[in-house]
């Protein structure tokens, strides 16, 4: 069973990116459009009107009611779109997250201007408007036991007022969507976003005096790969790739765009459908976002514009009660000062990382893979958790070892340099220094290998400098043989110290594996924490139930007191349960940390 819900629970996803992909070989233009095919969001308009799978985007529900869920918290949401002369369309919305359920109600109105009716030219002119609305009851839930699809739907009344004539109509919408956060694409990893959506499911019909109106069903299939451009470390930049299809009375358009993201902040975008080309940008600060669209074609009077607030979450007010006693004040300040020191430490550590990060993406760039490849390893070392240096660092240990491989290649330089590269990370310097040779005969401009070159020679001479690093790396593996050794016997507090020792070794005494054995140390660390906290023992549980572990014959004092300061930062941000897991995790490593111990207690009344 498992092994067919891993087969199904990619079906929307590969479906619609399947669907949206084919689409130029069956595209289909002029196709009829009314008010409610066209969407109201000014940022999907900028994308080339492209909606059906963009998660996480206010006013997305009218194209996929399912992209209702997840919502962070209640928010508001406006556009206001100039069309021909004196005509607009106009959309609000208010959406509400109920536990793990979406609601949100909607209106939307598209007002023509002055329309003058004339029998003749010499004939006074009759003037008209026509109103067209429509009310929106939305709902979304997600079913994560059945491959985490969401699911959603919006309920429609439909009213139109031509001249005084009016009439209405009930109609109905469904869709689901999914999310993929597995991909890996260029050793980053992406986000696939996906959707299928009916508008107009249950059709409605509006009969004005004699002549009625069906609006017809609207099929939609779309997908979104989100994909990180790495210009920062911790900060990211996206590249999103959007594509939509939409089957409407038997005709089927396609819908492309695409949208740079700096930071989270800045949006440009870009987009075409049925022959039209859209722009917009966007912006957001903290709750309020903007967004502006227009069109680059002949209707370029045609200008897009939309606000949303995102109100903030009383999630965390709902998660902490009112604090009551002295202890639970005394609590919360601690709180507080840790999380603002752990902020402080956190933007200098960005600043040092992105700097040290932005010189070796400047010689990967420039193909000088030896430096890139220290500075990554630097990161690594120093900032274990940069996943960003590691996955480059990976990268080029990779590609040399497929270009060393290639012996049919024609391109010697490259051949040789992946060789010296492979064999200077091995610390096989004399054969390193014969490939680097090889190299600068066939390109003596390659002065990176000058650089190694002397540093290699050098070090080959240095008898001392040589027997400082035997040593450090000695140490190192004799420190993780013992830390190894303790964690089979399940004494995962002297194995964190021994893992620990490793990585100040590797930092304070650098040498030509220190990246392998950090990583390995950094590694096994977490693991230990994981198995840590299954280990607290549970009041709720017998002998026989909880897991069965060596008691710790050592105390980690400082371990305990970092584990401690991680949970204040956890208290502070309304995050109980992981604080609760980290104070355990303290006291197990410390049993006589008292605060962690009152901490608990404190948050278990609460």
């Amino acid at each position: 069973m498992q092994a067919l819900n891993n087969k199904i629970k990619h079906i929307v996803p590969v479906l619609a990116f399947l669907l949206a992909a084919a689409a130029p070989h069956s595209l289909a233009l002029g196709g009829r459009a009314n008010y409610l095919s066209h969407g109201p969001s000014a940022a999907a308009f900028g994308r080339g009107e492209t909606a059906c799978s963009a998660i996480g985007e206010q006013a997305a529900w009218f194209y996929n009611p399912s992209l209702l869920t997840p919502a962070s918290g209640p928010a508001a949401y406006l556009s206001h779109f100039l069309l021909y002369e004196g005509s607009y369309y106009s959309f609000a919305s208010a959406s509400l997250p109920v536990k793990k359920f979406g609601f949100a109600v909607s209106a939307l109105n598209l007002r023509s201007g002055d329309i003058e009716l004339r029998n003749n030219i010499y004939d006074l002119p009759v003037v008209i408007q026509t109103n067209q609305s429509a009310f929106m009851l939305s709902f979304s839930g997600e079913l994560k036991k059945h491959f985490a699809v969401r699911y959603g739907v919006n309920a429609k009344y439909l009213y139109m007022n031509l001249n005084n004539k009016t009439a209405g109509a009930i109609a109905a919408d469904a869709g689901v969507s999914k999310r993929v956060e597995s991909l890996k694409i260029f050793g980053s990893k992406c986000v696939l976003d996906s959707g299928i959506s009916v508008s107009n499911a249950l059709a409605p019909t509006l009969t004005l005096i004699n002549d009625s109106e069906t609006y017809p069903a609207i099929y939609k299939a779309g997908a979104a790969l989100k994909i990180p451009t790495i210009l920062r470390v911790y900060s990211f930049d996206y590249l999103s790739v959007y594509a939509d299809l939409a089957l409407e009375e038997n005709l089927l358009n396609y819908y492309a765009g695409l949208e740079y993201s700096l930071s989270g902040m800045l949006f440009l975008r870009g987009g075409t459908y049925k022959n039209h080309y859209t722009a917009g940008l966007g912006y957001k600060n903290g709750s309020i976002q903007l967004d502006y669209s227009f069109d680059l074609g002949p209707f370029a009077g045609f200008n897009k514009l939309s606000l949303a607030y995102l109100f903030k979450s009383n999630a965390s007010k709902k998660e902490i009660p009112r604090l009551k006693t002295k202890g639970e004040l005394l609590l919360m300040k601690e709180a507080k000062k840790a999380l603002k020191e752990a902020e402080k430490i956190k933007a200098g550590q960005d600043r040092d990382i992105n700097s040290m990060f932005r010189s070796a993406r400047k010689d990967y760039d420039n193909k000088r893979y030896l430096k890139a490849g220290d500075k990554f390893s630097e990161i690594v070392i120093k900032y274990p958790d940069c996943e960003s240096a590691k996955e480059y660092f990976e990268k080029i240990n990779s590609q040399m070892e497929d270009k060393s491989r290639d012996m049919g290649t024609s391109n010697f330089e490259e051949l040789s340099y992946a060789k010296g590269y492979l064999n200077y990370r091995r610390k096989q310097l004399s054969e390193a220094i014969n490939e680097w040779e090889k190299v600068l005969q066939i390109n003596f401009k390659r002065t990176e290998l000058d650089e190694y070159l002397l540093q290699a020679k050098a070090f080959l001479k240095d008898a001392e400098k040589q027997a400082l690093e035997k040593q450090a790396e000695d140490a190192v593996s004799a420190l993780y043989n013992d830390g190894t050794a303790e964690f089979d016997k399940n004494n995962y507090i002297a194995c964190i110290k021994k893992m620990e020792a490793i990585e100040t070794l590797c930092r304070e005494k650098p040498f030509a594996k220190a990246v392998d054995w950090s990583r390995q140390a950094h590694d096994l660390i977490n693991k230990c924490l994981t198995l840590l906290s299954k280990t607290v023992a549970k009041k709720t549980k017998s002998p026989s139930e909880s897991e069965q572990v060596q008691p710790e014959t050592e105390i980690d004092t400082a371990g305990a007191d970092k584990k401690y300061n991680e949970g204040l930062v956890f208290y502070a941000q309304g995050k109980l349960f992981e604080a609760q897991k980290a104070w355990e995790i303290a006291l197990r490593m410390n049993p006589a940390h008292e605060k962690a111990a009152k901490a608990i207690d404190r948050i278990q009344q609460q």
